[in-house]
């Protein structure tokens, strides 16, 4: 005979909570290891922030008649130039990013498109990408100052 004041649990009640269980782990551990992979994106966008911003910086160290060597039309800038760019950020960059710039002539109404000769105005385009392969794009204008032109 079974006595009802019996603790404890039964092979069904058991089993009941080893299939809740099971259920309810993955459902649980998922969405954190989503997260925790997540938590590394503000850290990999502040550094390619940061390296964005540092090839803006040694390709601006160039004035305007260095990055675009003469007046004639693209490709700009002359290959030295762009060769001695390269070489300083390479000099620095962590090997698990990448990046990309160019430089082309725009014009004072249209600074999106490419023009085919010269112009008072160059825009910078660089794409940095992180280890995941999300890119990050900066630009910037550089214009041609009085001081730049031989007849000014």
């Amino acid at each position: 005979m079974i006595s009802k004041k019996q603790k404890g649990i039964t092979l069904i009640e058991l089993i009941v909570f080893i299939v809740v269980v099971s259920v309810a782990i993955p459902a649980i551990v998922g969405p954190v290891l989503s997260l925790l992979k997540e938590s590394t994106k503000p850290e990999k966008a502040v550094t390619a922030d940061f390296l964005g911003q540092q090839i803006l910086e040694v390709i601006t160290a160039n004035d305007f008649p260095t990055l675009t060597g003469t007046n004639s039309a693209p490709p700009i800038p002359p290959s030295s130039v762009e060769t001695d760019i390269n070489n300083t950020i390479d000099a620095s960059w962590p090997a698990d990013y990448s990046y990309h710039w160019s430089i082309y002539y725009i014009t004072d109404t249209d600074l999106d498109t490419q023009q085919t000769s010269a112009t008072n105005y160059v825009r910078i385009n660089i794409t940095v990408t992180d280890p995941d392969g999300t890119d990050y794009h900066y630009y910037s204008i550089v214009t041609k100052r009085v001081k730049d032109d031989p007849e000014g």
